[in-house]
């Protein structure tokens, strides 16, 4: 009896030990393997380093003047203006190395089309991208050329940053005439006849800014129609009555005037919009302004004392009067100016 007890323990110990070399053998192979991992993390970190480095070098050494041939047109600017937004084209061209102006006149070569790059130097020197009296097409093309550059508008990084609540429209605060489509945030008049000709709509929450892109929108039609846009207090509110004149206040998309509370009734303010345009409209500093293409228009109405009170709830607003459109929410700009347009 004692004889197997002997050879029952010493084959629990064998078996313990195997065990614990087993062990030992995947801990020292899994270390070995996490040595490697950092080991490539450090290669790669000073790898970058020493990229960060050679584009600094490159950049400083670049020429002051930079001439570019864009397509055929020259255009000239300083190397401050190229490297001013940060993660762009210009940066990898200045500072990798890999290019030379090698065209005429020290030139770098850009195949693009330069009907409106010069919107884009405007907008590297002044931050202000305009896309005023472009066409839906010619819209897309200077976009095109944005991403090419690998250049962020106002409008990109403000998506590129967390996701407020969306805003949508109210069904239960909306006109019988209009139709409300993907997941409530576009609008749209209804085919046929409805029971007013002024059909509204209310925003499900009230906000301080917000966007709205037009989808389709007609240039023609009633000579009486109209689009308004706007902020509007939910009290007085009508989904098939005349607002603009009594409850919010509003830009006019067809023709670019004002409307308000305030009695403010067809003051010209900017020029009408068109299909593909984007308008923002916005709360500050006890004013309301409105936005076209991220483009400031300037201030459109001065909230008096009471109605400037952090307290009183302004909520999106459409209103369509003898006339119809497709309109949709987008995410706005995060900016908000003074009254002098300012950031």
């Amino acid at each position: 009896m004692t004889t197997l007890r002997k050879e029952t323990v010493q084959r629990s110990l064998s078996g313990s030990l195997d065990m614990l070399k087993l062990f030992s053998a995947d801990f020292m192979e899994t270390s070995q393997a996490i040595k490697d991992q950092l080991d490539l993390l450090e290669r790669k970190e000073q790898a970058w380093r020493e990229l960060q480095l050679r584009i600094q070098r490159n950049t400083v050494a670049a020429a002051d003047a930079i001439t570019l041939d864009v397509g055929g047109v020259v255009f000239k600017t300083s190397k401050q203006t190229l490297l001013r937004v940060e993660g762009t084209y210009f940066h990898a061209m200045l500072g990798a190395g890999c290019w030379q102006p090698d065209g005429p006149a020290n030139s770098y070569f850009l195949d693009l089309d330069p009907t409106h790059f010069d919107r884009v130097m405007t907008y590297l020197r002044t931050s202000e991208l305009s896309f005023d009296g472009l066409s839906a097409w010619e819209c897309r093309q200077l976009r095109s050329t944005l991403d090419y550059l690998n250049i962020l508008t106002p409008r990109d990084l403000a998506m590129s940053k967390p996701t407020p609540p969306l805003i949508q429209w109210n069904p239960h605060a909306c006109s019988s005439s209009l139709v409300l489509l993907h997941d409530q945030r576009t609008v749209q008049k209804a085919a046929g006849a409805g029971r007013s000709v002024s059909n509204a709509v209310v925003g499900t929450t009230p906000v301080d800014v917000f966007s709205l892109r037009l989808d389709e929108f007609p240039a023609t039609g009633n000579v009486l129609g109209k689009i308004f846009v706007g902020l509007a207090p939910s009290k007085g509110f009508g989904v098939y009555s005349y607002n603009p004149d009594r409850c919010g206040y509003y830009v006019e998309l067809r023709h670019g005037s004002v409307f308000g509370q305030d009695g403010t009734a067809g003051k010209p303010y900017a020029t009408g919009f068109k299909t593909g345009d984007v308008v923002t409209v916005r709360r500050c500093h006890r004013q309301i302004h409105f936005e076209k293409n991220d483009q400031e228009l300037g201030v459109a109405f001065e909230l008096g004392h009471d109605e400037g009170q952090q307290d009183l709830l302004l909520f999106p607003v459409v209103s369509m009067y003898y006339h119809g459109a497709t309109l949709t929410l987008v995410p706005s700009p995060p900016k908000c100016t003074n009254a002098a347009g300012q950031l």
